[in-house]
């Protein structure tokens, strides 16, 4: 079975029985809303198309390969955030080609959905979830203009063996996944002040520090200093740089000094 979680909490519900599907909406206590009669399911291992229309007080017309399989279903208000979500049950499903249509005035200009924009190359994937921001592949995402002064920038990172990924401040790299040999592991500050030894290992959440003052960047992982170099201005747009693999960032903050 596979689902779409909806504005008000309920799901959107696919599921694939050995007398045939069952498709229906089932608000966030479990109540069935509603259900189709219609099977067609052409079972397991197959691709199917569904498309549907919603608002947040209604899933309107639901097509699976372009049958109209349930509509006008009405939602109850729900006290929950306002996104669509994919959900998995029983069994391996796939889920692929995801598209989301705007409806309203300002359908032909198109607005983002995210609360930040994510502007990716080809190779990269990128989200933004619960946990933060999640992105494997290889390529470059900007983050912002990198602030004015001194303080510090603090988050979590959690990294897939192999990972490969770089925090830049301008032209000024910091080594964020562990690399692989020869490469500088996490903490380093590339060509100035670099880490042989791994010091965090994948798949495993670490805190990440760093703090800048004069021109001088100190970089802690897990609260203990292991790098520290003074390569002048530092300023310019703030990215991360994943050359390959897969990794999450959450909580990414910018504390400036409280003289500043």
């Amino acid at each position: 079975a596979v689902g779409f979680g909806l504005p008000d909490g309920g799901t959107l519900v696919l599921r694939d029985k050995p007398d045939g599907s069952w498709i229906g909406v089932r608000s966030a206590s479990g109540e069935t809303l509603a259900s189709s009669d219609d099977d067609t399911w052409r079972g397991p291992g197959q691709w199917h198309a569904l498309e549907f229309s919603l608002t947040e007080a209604a899933l309107g017309e639901v097509l699976l390969d372009d049958v109209r399989v349930l509509e006008g279903v009405e939602l109850p208000a729900g006290d929950v955030p306002r996104w669509l979500r994919v959900r998995g049950a029983v069994g391996p499903a796939g889920v692929a080609d995801i598209r989301v249509r705007p409806q309203g005035p300002d359908a032909e200009e198109g607005r983002c959905l995210l609360p930040e924009r994510l502007v990716l190359t080809e190779g990269l994937w990128g989200g933004l979830g619960c946990e933060g921001l999640a992105l494997s592949g290889a390529g470059t995402i900007g983050i912002g203009d990198w602030p004015a002064g001194t303080g510090v920038l603090s988050g979590s990172i959690q990294f897939a063996p192999g990972t490969a990924a770089h925090l830049a401040i301008g032209d000024v790299r910091i080594a964020i996944a562990e690399g692989r040999s020869p490469s500088p592991t996490s903490g380093s500050i590339v060509g100035h002040d670099e880490r042989q030894v791994r010091l965090v290992p994948s798949d495993v959440w670490y805190d990440l520090e760093i703090w800048v003052s004069v021109g001088c960047i100190d970089v802690l992982l897990n609260g203990l200093l292991v790098s520290h170099a003074c390569p002048g201005s530092i300023e310019g747009e703030l990215a991360i740089e994943l050359q390959e693999g897969s990794l999450l960032v959450g909580g990414l903050d910018w504390v400036a000094d409280s003289e500043d």
